[in-house]
């Protein structure tokens, strides 16, 4: 009876800390959502919200490691261009001219759509 409560609490305790990092990273990511919505909450403004979501963005980067960064860094490109081409701009260059070039609606447009390849990348195993 010993050995089975020793290969259960060994069994347990092996459970506890292989899923241990991956709630971390789970409380770690509510937080950077409630920050995120207190953040658009208090700020009605559409300027304020894009940085709201693009500080989310950054918080989310913080917590990767260097592949899921060089993922993320690719999604933004891609979500630039996409609004870039909304836009009807054709002719954009994300590394010359980031997302200043783009109009207020734009900029929000591509921001929010780098914060679902953040959460969407970060999550990823």
């Amino acid at each position: 009876m010993k050995i089975y409560h020793l290969i259960t609490a060994t069994a347990t305790a092996l459970l506890l800390l292989t899923t241990a990092p991956a709630q971390a990273n789970q409380a770690k990511f509510k937080k950077i959502e409630r920050e995120l919505k207190q953040c658009s909450k208090d700020a009605r403004g559409s300027y304020v919200y894009g940085s709201c979501v693009i500080g989310a963005v950054d918080d989310y980067r913080k917590l990767m490691n260097a592949s899921k960064r060089s993922k993320l860094k690719q999604a933004e490109r891609a979500c630039a261009i996409k609004a870039a081409r909304e836009e009807s701009n054709f002719d954009y260059d994300h590394d010359t001219y980031g997302l200043e070039s783009l109009s207020n609606a734009g900029r929000i447009g591509a921001a929010e759509c780098q914060l679902k390849a953040a959460r969407r990348i970060a999550k990823q195993r």
